[in-house]
């Protein structure tokens, strides 16, 4: 799982996508349509959330702990991204 502003969420789903993994992205409505539908592209569901990013981070993170799914924090400081791993897969 993602919740992501950038680019990042294109990437994540680029790479779950080619292991075989099912990715959620968390999203806001700020977000352009386009950037919504690559993510989409790659088989990734496009979760949109208004208003922020705050709030997708929130919602992301409240999902996968319901769901018994691994929470890891941002992947790096340049990166305003939190990952998230379902270790049933």
């Amino acid at each position: 799982m993602v919740a992501s502003t950038g680019n990042v969420r294109i990437s994540y789903a680029a790479y779950c996508a080619r292991a075989g993994i099912k990715l959620y992205a968390f999203l806001t409505s700020l977000v352009p349509a386009e950037k919504m539908r690559e993510c989409a592209l790659y088989g990734a569901q496009v979760v949109k959330v208004t208003p922020t990013y705050d709030r997708a981070t929130q919602l992301a993170e409240k999902y996968s702990a319901q769901r018994g799914m691994y929470f890891r924090p941002r992947a790096t400081q340049h990166c305003r991204g939190g990952a998230y791993e379902d270790p049933g897969l």
